[in-house]
């Protein structure tokens, strides 16, 4: 029938760091070009439970920078995997970016 594809992904504090600032960096580049000014009265955080303190060493990582970027109190959860894309990708057009279920153990 269809083909199944496995990959296996192998992350550190320091790369998940570097990530989570890249984003967040774009996310306030993209917001000053919109000329978005409001403050966000909430940030819902769904992080994957594979992050957090056994991960960064520290309780809240995550949290605090989401806190820094919005100037809004974060409400959220750790779930047991995560939804998004592999990758790197950009939309052009009208195309879309697929979205997997990544699922940790």
């Amino acid at each position: 029938a269809g083909e199944t594809e496995l990959q296996f992904h192998v992350r550190d504090d320091v790369a998940a760091r570097q990530d989570l600032d890249a984003i967040l960096a774009r996310y306030a580049l993209e917001k000053s070009f919109a000329g978005a000014t409001a403050t966000p009265l909430l940030s819902f955080l769904v992080s994957c439970g594979g992050r957090g303190e056994g991960l960064f060493g520290e309780s809240g990582t995550d949290s605090k920078a989401f806190a820094d970027a919005n100037d809004a109190p974060v409400v959220g959860f750790f779930a047991n995997g995560e939804l998004g894309p592999v990758g790197a990708r950009i939309p052009s057009g009208d195309a879309r970016i697929p979205t997997h279920l990544h699922g940790f153990t």
